[in-house]
């Protein structure tokens, strides 16, 4: 996919950005860069920032076929054990959530895949086609969904002080 340095669209009162430090190795389209989060705790590069100074930054790896199930979904630069989850929509629009922003209209879907940063602040979600699935939805080829990681952050450094926040998001349309 062919990414663009401005996303076309202004939601709320800000417009993203795409970071020019972002490569091409990521599958699908990143977006809501974290620009006019909710306490001046802005990354251009990531999601807003979190207690570790910097955003969430979610990547896409794998394919975007259905059948191979193979796509995943990569958060860095999060927390240490920070237990987080995949939300998924339709479609986007932005809101100011907790310590960032959340990205994406409703409804949206809670994908539980519960995972844990651990130590090394990164998580690795698999086997998103099958999650769908299990919460009872069928992908068809050209559906196209925007992703999201919702993290917790319970430090006593949480930038807000709300103690959770989300990465930029992923914009992936399927095939077969």
């Amino acid at each position: 996919m062919k990414r663009t340095s401005l996303i076309g669209l202004l939601l709320l009162p800000f417009t993203f950005f795409l970071p020019a430090s972002f490569g091409g190795d990521g599958l699908g389209t990143t977006y809501c860069f974290g620009n006019g989060c909710p306490c001046d705790n802005d990354d251009p590069n990531a999601g807003c920032a979190n207690s570790t100074g910097v955003g969430t930054l979610a990547t896409a790896i794998g394919s975007v076929s259905i059948a191979a199930d193979d796509f995943q979904l990569i958060g860095t630069q999060m927390p240490t054990n920070s237990v987080s989850i995949v939300l998924a929509s339709r479609t986007q629009q932005t809101f100011l959530f907790r310590d960032g922003l959340l990205c994406m209209g409703f409804p949206f879907t809670r994908l539980q895949v519960h995972r844990n940063s651990h130590q090394v602040g990164s998580v690795r979600f698999d086997h998103i086609v099958s999650k769908f699935e299990e919460q009872g939805l069928t992908l068809i080829p050209g559906d196209t969904f925007n992703f999201q990681i919702w993290h917790r952050d319970s430090g006593n450094d949480s930038p807000c002080g709300e103690k959770s926040n989300l990465s930029n998001g992923v914009t992936i349309t399927f095939e077969p």
